[in-house]
């Protein structure tokens, strides 16, 4: 009781410096290995799509990275959140709220009840039983870009680029997107199924397939999204880096 009071005030003394205690995990130190490959590969712009509150980019910066990021969020309310929690960082930039995908156009998001696990593609029950907050509670229209789109828009030919996607299984629709412009990107962070979670998602032994025909092989994997329940792992994190880059 007391351990638990003494947290209590430590974290509401923290709070009124915009500061807080981070429990440090197995899982979390991916984190540490994630920022290790961008300091080896040398780059200097992340670009993070998928953003959420922008978790991915604090924790890579808590964990060293210093150079730019470039952050998407398409979910409105989500988006202003992020937009509040990168204000005080110069080098850590947030776009206008778009989603990614093979087509330029526009798609209808399903809406999670946990924020996170919204995606454009419907979850399968079996999924929202193991997991009930993921659960699609809701639809929100939003635009849709491609990266072949955005990066011909920007002049990043003398940057070394790489591209975290963490998108609830429409990952492989936004490599497809890219292929004009992926022989140019370092290395790809992906968050894929070990099982399809989503209607239409591909599998991790697809992606990777995809990603080799497409010049990347693994660099290094991660668990991700495991079911306290069973005790399965549902998805894992995987660094892929261009072959030409090796």
């Amino acid at each position: 009781m007391l351990k638990k009071i003494s947290k209590y005030f430590i974290n509401n003394i923290l709070k009124l410096f915009n500061l807080q205690i981070n429990k440090i995990t197995l899982s979390n130190n991916f984190n540490y290995y994630i920022v290790q490959t961008l300091k080896h590969y040398k780059i200097d712009l992340v670009i993070d799509i998928g953003a959420n509150e922008g978790q991915f980019a604090q924790n890579i910066i808590q964990y060293g990275y210093k150079n730019k990021i470039i952050s998407f969020e398409p979910i409105k309310n989500i988006y202003e959140v992020l937009k509040k929690n990168s204000k005080n960082n110069i080098n850590w930039i947030v776009e206008e709220n778009v989603g990614f995908g093979e087509t330029e156009g526009t798609k209808k998001i399903n809406v999670s009840k946990n924020n996170v696990s919204s995606s454009i593609l419907k979850i399968k029950k079996k999924f929202v039983n193991l997991k009930p907050d993921t659960k699609q509670i809701r639809k929100e229209k939003i635009k849709i870009t491609t990266l072949d789109n955005y990066l011909n828009k920007n002049n990043f030919n003398n940057n070394k680029i790489f591209i975290k996607l963490d998108t609830q299984g429409y990952e492989e629709n936004i490599i497809r997107g890219a292929k004009k412009k992926i022989k140019n990107i370092t290395g790809f962070m992906l968050e894929t199924s070990i099982e399809a979670i989503h209607n239409k998602e591909k599998d991790y032994s697809e992606i990777i397939k995809l990603m080799k025909k497409m010049g990347f092989s693994v660099w290094s994997v991660d668990r991700g999204f495991s079911s306290k329940k069973t005790g399965q792992v549902l998805q894992i994190d995987i660094i892929f880096i261009n072959d030409n880059e090796k």
